[in-house]
């Protein structure tokens, strides 16, 4: 239950601060009648100590939800608080129903599992179970998204959503291919062994960030569809440390477990008025 950034974990910065859920009401001060903050005036509103409160807002500025102003050093929110909102009231009744039967899988697998959902171009997390294991080399937080062409579950997304709906995705998303992701050949090839296997595994590659270098090789990714009445619903993921895990382990064990939680999860969804729309 914090706000962090993604990274590898034991990477630790002495400038910046997790910052616990109650101190995240620095992004919540929208009854003050004022457009910007300074220091002093967010402290007194948090009620916390300057130091403190310089920590918090450094972070949040750092994960790009205020800035600050270069003329008075005014803090103010930016447009990426309103991504927070984003996406919530579709897939809420998802995530209330997937989160213990996630948290039930990351308990018998020890390794860490998340939900994810198409929004826009890409594939938010919208649950994950990193705060129940240790065992991973990156934390990720609900929030994050992921790119389509370069991911295990954007690979499984573009192999199950309609023939319409892939089409529309690839076409928005030809700038990837510059940035290493697959370009529309290797999609021929490779959604069609997608579909017919109903998972797709892959290592953290496609991670292009300095603070990642090194580690991309070192976790790999399966993942797996959440269908209900043949509607794409979500994306079930699970992260894996490569040298913990034999490569047969994956496909005998891992595979079929994760596709009964997927079917679990879409089970347990209501007929109607719960489900968000079919992707």
């Amino acid at each position: 239950s914090v706000l962090r950034q993604q990274r590898p974990v034991g990477a630790h910065d002495p400038a910046h601060v997790e910052v616990p859920r109650d101190q995240v009401t620095a992004i919540g001060v929208e009854d003050v009648p004022v457009s910007a903050l300074r220091v002093a005036e967010m402290a007194r509103l948090l009620e916390l100590p300057r130091t403190t409160t310089v920590r918090v807002l450094e972070t949040l500025r750092e994960l790009k939800y205020v800035d600050r102003r270069a003329d008075d050093r005014r803090y103010h929110l930016t447009t990426r608080v309103l991504s927070l909102s984003s996406g919530f009231n579709e897939n809420f009744g998802l995530v209330r129903i997937a989160q213990p039967i996630l948290d039930a899988l990351c308990d018998e697998l020890r390794w860490p599992v998340s939900l994810s959902a198409l929004s826009g171009f890409a594939l938010r997390v919208f649950h994950t179970t990193d705060a129940h294991t240790p065992h991973m080399l990156f934390r990720s937080v609900a929030g994050t998204d992921m790119p389509l062409r370069r991911t295990s579950s954007g690979m499984v997304h573009l192999a199950f959503c309609s023939d319409a709906a892939r089409q529309l995705l690839l076409d928005g998303t030809r700038d990837e291919v510059a940035k290493g992701g697959r370009s529309e050949a290797l999609f021929d090839v490779e959604l069609p062994a997608t579909r017919a296997r109903g998972w797709f595994y892959q290592d953290h590659s496609y991670v292009d960030s300095p603070e990642f270098q090194g580690f991309q090789d070192k976790e790999g990714v399966m993942s797996v569809p959440v269908l209900r009445d043949g509607a794409l619903l979500a994306i079930l993921s699970c992260r894996v440390i490569r040298r913990a895990v034999r490569e047969e382990w994956l496909g005998r064990v891992l595979a079929p477990r994760l596709k009964i939680a997927a079917a679990s999860i879409a089970a347990a969804m209501e007929p109607a008025g719960t489900a968000p729309r079919p992707r």
